[in-house]
């Protein structure tokens, strides 16, 4: 079986399946898309339009940043005590063949 017997055959399954509306259902259907294409989008429909993508990529945008600031924290924690520990322990610095020291 070869692949134009094939959709042959589904095509002629399928066809009590599609839909095939009647006159008065088609010139409705006409009438509908031609009213919305000539009807100007008012201010609200324009701001919505413009406002629900914006609005969707800031919430990505803030759930990304959320998540990344978490992975850092858990990643680079720093130790106040280890931090503290550092600043408060002398060290000798040499310099110059002299050695410096923080007392």
């Amino acid at each position: 079986m070869n692949d134009d017997t094939f959709f042959e055959r589904l095509r002629n399954d399928a066809q009590p399946l599609r839909y095939e509306p009647d006159d008065v259902t088609w010139t409705r259907l006409q009438a509908r898309v031609r009213d919305r294409i000539r009807t100007p989008a008012t201010v609200a429909q324009l701001l919505a339009a413009w406002f629900r993508p914006v609005a969707a990529s800031i919430a990505a945008l803030t759930l990304a940043t959320a998540i990344g600031s978490a992975w850092y924290q858990q990643t680079h924690d720093v130790t106040p005590t280890a931090t503290i520990d550092a600043i408060a322990s002398p060290a000798d610095t040499p310099s110059d063949g002299d050695t410096l020291s923080a007392d």
